[in-house]
């Protein structure tokens, strides 16, 4: 990072973490840990001088990422079931104990009706844990390479 995008950094992480994840493609990724493996990758590249670790874990639960010890990132593949929303919600309770900023990112098609419960849940149990929850999930499309 050159002097400027420290101060960026320095200033407003979580912004510039959202705004890199924007940036990010998910080419090629058919599952979570693809998608962890490359965000993971592509984080690095931009962050040279920041700390990012894989599968953050704090008592039983682990995150995907966690980036400059108080960011954390929790992708979501395909997010399609009752099953996965509900334990993606049990996830987010026990992050909130962790009193860290939290972006979800979820990669691939979204179960819409899913997506709006999970906005619903965010924004009411989860909202000044989040700041501004609805700018703390993140979309992305998965392309073929």
């Amino acid at each position: 990072m050159d002097f400027f995008e420290k101060i960026s950094f320095f200033w407003d992480a979580d912004g510039v973490v959202k705004n890199l994840i924007e940036q990010w493609s998910p080419i090629g990724c058919s599952s979570e840990k693809d998608c962890e493996d490359s965000l993971y990758a592509f984080l690095h590249q931009k962050l040279d001088d920041v700390q990012i670790v894989r599968q953050y874990g704090r008592g039983r639960a682990q995150i995907d990422l966690m980036v400059n010890d108080s960011i954390m990132i929790e992708l979501k593949f395909r997010l399609s079931s009752k099953s996965e929303y509900q334990r993606l919600v049990g996830q987010l309770i026990d992050y909130k104990e962790w009193g860290k900023n939290l972006i979800i990112v979820l990669v691939g098609e979204t179960e819409p009706g899913l997506l709006k419960d999970l906005k619903k849940v965010v924004s009411r149990e989860f909202g000044s844990f989040l700041l501004d929850s609805s700018a703390n999930i993140i979309e992305k499309a998965t392309t073929v390479s």
